[in-house]
């Protein structure tokens, strides 16, 4: 849903709106309290037919533009049908002062639910998942004004009816339900500041709230991109002339294997020369001209696509990627001449985090470009059981996004401005991916935080509609019983918005992480 796009004629009618809204309590108030201010009821009915016209056009306005919902149309519905029947009772000969409850019942239907819409754009907007329940308790509101009307005309006369009915419809309407959802919202937005996380728009905490599953690439759980060259094993000419040859391959390489064999290069203060020709293949390694020799460095898929023989090679790496480190194949020619164990050093926090996602119920997949062994060996290190190897970078979000989107998934990875982001993750096929939050550098606690926080502001967003709800529904029951008149609408209103203030605010303030 789109929001309402506010410029200076929506916030005129909001105005206005609100002004003669409370115009008309004040004028019906006194009228009830010292009689008709003028004889005929003159100002309380011109204001009310005033307000109801501000309240009935902004609503309609906003009906026709961004906010068509059925809540919407219902309210607009049900209060033209309550104007009308007033209408009916004054062209029949009924005194205005006895239908200025039922008139001011038909503004706070309009009105109520125009001022809503407009002050919901104070908060963080967010589409309404919660419609189908305030719809029922619209139709409840309206079965329950019908039966009023019908069973006080029954045992005393139709001005008691229409008075009670107009009462217990106006008292019983849910007016702002995606408000009290945007109240919530706003002070879990407030909260993931403290915690340092950068939301990207309004409805990212929904979606987050909503997700059961998340895919980590595999450079987000370490401690840094590096990695560090761990097992040198030269077939036949030692270790030195082995990391010479593959320090020149990668001289020009970008990926952090490539930077911690030229690293280690100069650590043994190793020449390190300039090869004739060069060439990085993603996911895959490097390979180079060296003298007139072909030379690679990368995994046994390349090692697969140059030909060459690597039985050897592939059992040495076995126990260092049971181990949970990367195996990388030295080749000149088409022969294996050696190769290199590296190892990645985890984030301190990664452990912990993947513990704390378990307790809230939520999966997490592992993805990584290292061979599977390797993968589950850093996988049960972690404590990930699902994990899937042998993916390239550009390939990850792809696989995570096939993989998790029925769950409504999310996906960790380096975002453009290489820090840690989070992206939702559906079954729709998009060229970019759609960021809802970035971590603060450096740490991954912040995300166990957040996925916290939202499970929880969930319970809140229940407890809230829960608490309007009963309110609704006890009002309601009075004003049916003529024990609370129609004029205690606002009052309601605001205690219903104060209640989950407070109810949202509280529990906010006991999240300690």
């Amino acid at each position: 849903m789109t929001a309402i796009r506010f410029n200076v004629l929506s916030r005129l009618l909001s105005g206005a709106c609100a002004l003669l809204f409370a115009a008309s309590l004040l004028l019906t108030v006194l009228s009830t309290i010292r009689g008709s201010i003028m004889p005929g009821a003159t100002i309380e009915l011109i204001t009310l037919i005033v307000a109801f016209a501000s309240g009935a056009g902004l609503l309609a306005w906003q009906m026709a533009g961004d906010l068509r919902r059925k809540l919407d149309v219902a309210s607009m519905a049900t209060a033209i049908l309550s104007l009308a029947g007033s209408g009916t009772f004054y062209l029949t000969g009924t005194e205005p002062e006895q239908i200025i409850s039922p008139l001011f019942g038909t503004v706070c239907l309009a009105s109520g639910r125009a001022l809503a819409n407009a002050a919901r754009q104070g908060f963080l907007d967010a589409a309404d998942q919660f419609e189908a329940p305030a719809l029922r308790q619209a139709y409840g509101a309206i079965v329950l004004a019908l039966v009023s009307l019908i069973g006080w005309w029954a045992v005393s006369d139709p001005m008691d009816g229409l008075i009670a009915g107009t009462a217990a419809l106006a008292l019983a309407w849910p007016y702002a339900p995606e408000l009290t959802r945007a109240l919530i919202l706003q002070i879990g937005a407030r909260k993931a500041q403290d915690i340092g996380v950068e939301l990207n728009g309004a409805d990212a905490l929904s979606v987050l709230a909503s997700s059961t599953a998340i895919a980590f690439d595999n450079p987000t759980l370490l401690a840094d991109d590096q990695l560090v060259v761990t097992d040198v094993h030269a077939f036949d000419k030692g270790s030195e002339r082995l990391l010479a040859v593959a320090a020149t391959t990668e001289r020009y390489a970008r990926h952090p294997i490539g930077a911690a064999i030229c690293s280690i290069s100069e650590d043994w203060s190793l020449p390190r020369n300039a090869p004739d020709e060069w060439e990085e293949v993603p996911g895959l390694g490097a390979v180079a001209l060296i003298n007139g020799r072909s030379v690679a460095v990368g995994n046994t898929a390349l090692m697969a696509q140059l030909k060459v023989d690597c039985f050897m090679a592939n059992s040495l790496c076995k126990p260092l990627q049971a181990a949970g480190k990367a195996c990388v194949i030295v080749s000149v020619g088409e022969r294996a001449v050696g190769i290199l164990g590296l190892q990645g050093t985890s984030h301190p926090q990664a452990h912990e985090l993947i513990g704390r996602l378990k307790t809230i119920g939520i999966e997490s997949l592992l993805l990584t470009g290292a061979n599977l062994q390797t993968a589950e060996a850093v996988g049960a290190s972690l404590g990930i059981d699902n994990v899937t190897g042998d993916i390239r970078q550009r390939d990850r979000f792809a696989v995570a996004q096939s993989k998790l989107s029925e769950a409504r998934g999310l996906y960790v990875g380096i975002g453009a401005s290489d820090r840690r982001g989070v992206f939702a993750l559906s079954s729709e096929t998009r060229d970019e991916a759609d960021l809802l939050a970035t971590l603060p550098e450096g740490q991954l606690e912040p995300l166990g935080d957040l996925l916290t926080m939202v499970s929880r502001l969930a319970e809140q967003t229940r407890l809230a509609q829960g608490f309007n709800l009963g309110l609704g529904v006890i009002s309601g029951l009075l004003g049916a019983a003529a024990l609370v008149p129609t004029t205690a609408v606002p009052v309601v209103f605001a205690v219903g918005l104060l209640g989950t203030w407070l109810i949202a605010d509280r529990l906010a303030n006991r999240l300690k992480f």
